[in-house]
């Protein structure tokens, strides 16, 4: 055998490059599988939340829509919009991924969270970029509203709650006092706490998308028909008290009668807002005599502000903010999403009032006929002004609209009235964030939504809190104005708070003050894991009942 035909000592393989490059090549494939299936699980998570969303706003609409069919609108007792905001993140990765709120308490906090990065240079609230600062009167994913509104209602409605070792209750009722408005949610040691407060121990109601719009439907019936031993709240003062409540059952502070329990010196009451009881000892009738009664004994500085023991968690009324838009804890009713075991009627009565979870914003904005304009489509020019002078502060029987001229043929939409808000630009077309204010000579009011008073020139008496304007604003008014964070136009505490009741309806055409005619009610749904890119918005007209 010669040297040529002699076999190779080497045998066949690979070499160690040629591993490693097939395991960076099995490594690329593994990561690209994961991430297919990762993006699939993304899609199919969020299309079932989105899915979810629909369920949940259809049915919330539903139950809206026949709450507000029965509403007593034919002057009753009383009837409530308030409207508010809180800043705040929307979820815990949008409060991890702030770059100047981290360590920032207070003010300081609320400031840094209306600053964003638009521009990818990791610097927040530029004012030469456009839509870093953002103004407290424009609503998004830090900057959410919290309005509240309730009303008096007629239909056949059936406790959610029950008595001590009971789930369920077939007490009926033909009156109720019913309310809407996001809940304080119970943190995890049984604390409850605002939306969006500010506090290490507040797990469960801090991010926006993990706030709750509650529903509680408060029934009225007259004690002498309620059976014996079920529990209620107290027209009066409750059971071994000598301190009354003004206005109750309905006012913050109302205690219910003792649950009965094995130990009668264990026996508690509960109060309104603990969301234990949904039966109160009264009926519409009794709460309107209640209420002018108040409104014509009580001291002066107390009859003018009866509406705040329906809105205000406090102990003394009136309340007097000590700092320009101080306002006070709100009266907000309690609730739990979870609970544990063994469960409890009380554990359960906790749930009751959630009527949607995610929940971030909830607007309420109302229409009615509060000024005269002219209404003559003939001349584009001044269709849809307000007439001038204190002749344009007054009903003239057509719901107050827009004129948009813009398109050369005059088209005509309802005005609509309520908190601030960037809905429209100057003529025409979507926001464009700013909410001009018209001066009081102005016939030509904005277009955006705002207060009845903007409209008319001068505010109306169920206008009982209007958003503030920062010290030191100068014309020309814009709410969505200011030059920094710290120098809003509108405060960030800002409120719109308009309560109908007796005193303004003893002379309703004098002081033009009819309740609203339609509602526009605007809702976003969110996910506290983020599985959506944003809330998805839902908006719907009621007619009220006339």
């Amino acid at each position: 055998m010669t040297i040529a035909q002699r076999k190779s000592p080497i045998e066949n393989g690979f070499t160690l490059v040629e591993v490693m490059i097939s395991v960076a090549l099995v490594l690329v494939l593994i990561i690209g599988v994961n991430k297919i299936f990762k993006m699939t699980a993304d899609t199919v998570g969020a299309g079932q939340t989105m899915s979810a969303n629909v369920r949940d706003s259809r049915a919330a609409q539903t139950v809206i829509y026949n709450d507000l069919s029965g509403a007593v609108t034919q002057t009753p007792p009383m009837f409530m919009i308030a409207a508010g905001r809180v800043t705040t993140s929307r979820n815990r990765d949008d409060a991890a991924s702030d770059i100047n709120a981290g360590g920032q308490t207070g003010v300081q906090r609320e400031q840094a969270l209306r600053t964003i990065d638009l521009d990818g240079n990791n610097v927040e609230g530029e004012a030469t970029v456009p839509g870093e600062i953002i103004s407290p009167a424009i609503y998004n994913s830090r900057s959410h509203r919290t309005d509240r509104l309730g009303f008096f209602a007629r239909d056949l409605f059936t406790r959610q709650t029950a008595n001590d070792g009971q789930y369920s209750n077939n007490t009926t009722s033909f009156e109720a006092w019913v309310w809407y408005g996001h809940l304080k949610m119970m943190n995890n040691a049984g604390a409850a706490f605002e939306p969006g407060a500010e506090t290490a121990t507040n797990q469960n109601n801090e991010h926006a998308s993990e706030f709750a719009l509650g529903r509680m439907v408060m029934l009225l019936k007259d004690p002498s028909s309620i059976a014996a031993g079920e529990q209620y709240l107290v027209r009066g003062p409750p059971p071994g008290s000598t301190l009354p409540v003004p206005l109750s059952p309905l006012a913050y502070g109302t205690a219910s009668t003792r649950s009965p329990t094995s130990d009668f010196n264990q026996r508690s009451s509960y109060r309104i807002d603990q969301s234990r009881y949904d039966l109160a000892g009264s009926t519409m009738a009794n709460f309107d005599t209640d209420l002018r009664t108040y409104i014509a004994t009580a001291p002066a500085a107390q009859a003018q502000s009866w509406w705040q023991r329906l809105l205000y968690a406090s102990t003394t009324y009136p309340i007097t903010p000590t700092a320009p838009g101080t306002i006070q804890p709100s009266f907000r009713y309690e609730a739990d999403r979870f609970v544990t075991k063994p469960l409890t009627s009380a554990q359960a009565a906790r749930l009751a009032p959630v009527l949607l979870n995610g929940c971030s914003q909830f607007i309420v904005e109302f229409a009615g006929d509060y000024i005269t304009q002219i209404n003559d489509p003939s001349d584009p020019a001044t269709y849809g002004d307000r007439v001038a002078g204190a002749a344009g502060q007054a009903s003239d029987g057509i719901i107050d609209f827009l004129v948009d001229s813009s398109t050369g043929v005059p088209i005509r939409s309802i005005r609509w009235y309520g908190m601030p808000r960037d809905v429209s630009g100057a003529l025409t077309g979507g926001p464009d964030g700013q909410i001009p204010v018209a001066d009081n000579t102005a016939t030509t009011p904005p277009v955006d939504v705002v207060p009845v008073g903007i409209v008319r020139g001068t505010a109306l008496p169920f206008e009982r809190e209007f958003p503030a304007l920062a010290t030191g604003t100068a014309p020309p008014f814009d709410y969505a104005g200011g030059s920094s964070p710290s120098n809003p136009t509108m405060l960030p505490t800002a409120r719109y708070t308009c309560m109908w009741g007796p005193d303004v309806y003893q002379d309703l055409l004098a002081a033009n003050s009819p309740l609203p005619q339609m509602l526009r009610i605007t809702f976003v749904l969110d996910e506290p894991n983020g599985r959506l890119a944003e809330g998805q918005t839902y908006e719907f007209v009621i007619t009220l009942p006339r």
